[in-house]
């Protein structure tokens, strides 16, 4: 898991960059290069050339809004998604030294299991370690329980509000395409 999440983070922050900088370098650049062709539409005076004009230059203003949207839009969903999975990462770091201590603690009680056997400790040494062994692998068996579960509940929700977040997104975008394309219906050709 810990590769696959570390994985994940880098996709998730590199696609944020792109974001933040290409997409919305590009989105302008589509849309200044539709104000452009509006603008050398405006010698024509005529009503449909003006209405065509001006639904060009609504087009170009469209594709700018389009670009800002997406430089804003990491902060919605990527980097809250990120930061959780960035939380999960600190918490499988810890996972290796519960489990190295987990095994010590196995060895230990072997140890006095064969002490015992080799008559070197009474049974009432032996059996206190067993205990203790108990404790620690029961408790170490409830923590990555837990930790299964929450993760469970976690990831739900995280990967949740990510796709609703990109669901608005898209929304926004397709809504404002859409009322572009509208401006166009009033053309008469």
């Amino acid at each position: 898991m810990d590769e696959s999440l570390k994985h994940v983070i880098l996709a998730v922050h590199d696609h944020s960059k792109k974001h933040i900088g290409p997409f919305k370098r590009e989105y302008n650049k589509l849309g200044a290069s539709f104000t452009s062709l509006a603008n050398s539409f405006e010698l024509d005076n005529g009503l449909q050339s003006q209405r065509l004009t001006m639904a060009l230059q609504h087009t170009g203003k469209t594709y700018t809004e389009i670009g800002d949207l997406y430089a804003i839009q990491p902060r919605e969903d990527l980097y809250p998604l990120e930061d959780s999975m960035r939380e999960y990462t600190g918490m499988l770091a810890c996972f290796p030294d519960m489990i190295s201590f987990h095994k010590h603690t196995l060895s230990t009680e072997r140890e006095y299991q064969k002490s015992q056997e080799d008559g070197k400790i009474d049974g009432l040494d032996a059996e206190q370690v067993r205990r203790r062994a108990d404790v620690i692998s029961y408790s170490m068996m409830a923590e990555m329980n837990h930790f299964h579960q929450e993760r469970v509940k976690d990831y739900k929700d995280m990967m949740q509000k990510y796709l609703q977040e990109q669901i608005k997104f898209y929304e926004t975008i397709t809504n404002k395409l859409q009322e572009n394309l509208a401006m166009y219906g009033d053309i008469n050709t």
